[in-house]
């Protein structure tokens, strides 16, 4: 676990600064930074996440073992680092299984590899199994933050 804790930090790291770098097209169509100002202790936490942009939304998911999102709690005001721009909105918080089933779809809809990730099953018509959705639910959060006009 103490192996998996410091590669983590250390692709953290390394996506931060290329994140903030002219290189950022190399990750900045599916990743985003985001900083949230900690409950507790007033700092600006800034993590790398996955995104999916659907129109003035930008829609993350986080496991619930992650702690970053707790602080959305408290402050909805965040600051994301998206496709080299950094903007200021709010963020919603989304932590109830049955409302967040329409936003994982959503976001398994942008982003289908997360879906393969979570074994997120398809049916023939290509749509999500509601019960790989309702399962997927279980152990997450979503975030939207909406984008400022």
């Amino acid at each position: 676990m103490a192996s998996q804790n410091h590669f983590m930090n250390f692709f953290n790291g390394f996506t931060k600064v290329i994140l903030r770098s002219r290189f950022h097209g190399m990750m900045s169509d599916s990743i985003l930074l985001i900083s949230v100002t900690g409950r507790k202790t007033g700092k600006t936490i800034t993590t790398p996440v996955n995104y999916v942009l659907t129109g003035r939304e930008v829609l993350i998911t986080s496991d619930l073992e992650k702690s970053w999102w707790l602080n959305l709690r408290v402050n909805k005001s965040v600051a994301i680092l998206l496709k080299y721009q950094e903007i200021h909105c709010e963020a919603n918080l989304i932590e109830k299984g049955d409302q967040l089933i329409p936003w994982l779809n959503k976001y398994f809809t942008g982003l289908p590899t997360a879906a393969k990730f979570l074994k997120v099953d398809r049916n023939t018509d290509g749509t999500f199994d509601p019960q790989s959705l309702q399962r997927a639910a279980i152990g997450r959060v979503m975030v939207v933050c909406n984008l400022p006009k």
